[in-house]
């Protein structure tokens, strides 16, 4: 979670409680380093979407790629990407598992700074 304000309801704090579900906060100017999912298995699938529409663009000069189309090369690469593997791996580059506190420097939370700093009112 990156601690916005919708995603501290008491309600779902309680059923992660209840379910055995562990939360992750993130810290701020950190969640590009933090997503595993964006990391691992967004990224497969967005390389793997756009192989497939630029073979099918080569292989079909001047046809447009219609909702149907589209619909297809997702329902195709989405399985290829959001593989078990890739979900654990994301968690993996991440350093979230196994967990690795030393993952940043001090350097890396300086972008914060510039938004922690008081009211000048």
């Amino acid at each position: 979670m990156d601690n916005h304000d919708s995603h501290i309801l008491l309600s779902s704090l309680q059923f992660a409680k209840d379910n055995g579900i562990v939360l992750l906060t993130i810290h701020p100017q950190t969640s590009n380093k933090l997503q595993p999912l964006d990391i691992s298995v967004f990224y497969s699938f967005i390389a793997a979407y756009n192989r497939t529409c630029n073979c099918w663009i080569i292989n079909n000069n001047g046809k447009v790629i219609d909702i149907h189309t589209n619909a297809k090369f997702v329902g195709t690469t989405f399985p290829r990407a959001f593989q078990p593997i890739n979900i654990k791996s994301g968690f993996q580059k991440t350093r979230i598992w196994p967990f690795n506190m030393q993952m940043f420097s001090k350097d890396s939370f300086l972008p914060a700074h510039m938004t922690d700093r008081d009211d000048p009112s």
